[in-house]
């Protein structure tokens, strides 16, 4: 395991638990996976709101990206960043610039 400066690192670990950090760490292969994975939300949409008490195996992703946005912030950035080797590198990264693109509308 590793030291973190902010959050347990065993919370993070779970946070990033279905994270695909292969495909994410290239921009092509990545937004791939966005792509299929913006088509999976679409195709399973009516089981979002029931995220608590069902949930379906192609919107993994989607979980895990919604429980690690939902736990964003600057102190999770360094901890993905400075303690959490390569993987909390990239999502990180990948949580930075989907976060900044949710957020302007664009």
């Amino acid at each position: 395991m590793f030291a973190t400066a902010h959050y347990d690192a065993d919370d993070i670990v779970h946070l990033m638990r279905n994270v695909d950090y292969m495909t994410l760490r290239r921009a092509s292969s990545g937004l791939r996976l966005l792509r299929g994975q913006a088509h999976a939300v679409e195709a399973w949409r009516d089981f979002i709101p029931l995220y608590r008490s069902v949930r379906c195996q192609p919107l993994d992703f989607f979980y895990a990206y919604l429980q690690c946005l939902g736990a964003f912030d600057e102190p999770l950035l360094e901890d993905l960043l400075t303690a959490c080797t390569w993987r909390g590198v990239i999502w990180g990264s990948w949580l930075v610039a989907l976060a900044r693109f949710g957020s302007s509308g664009a």
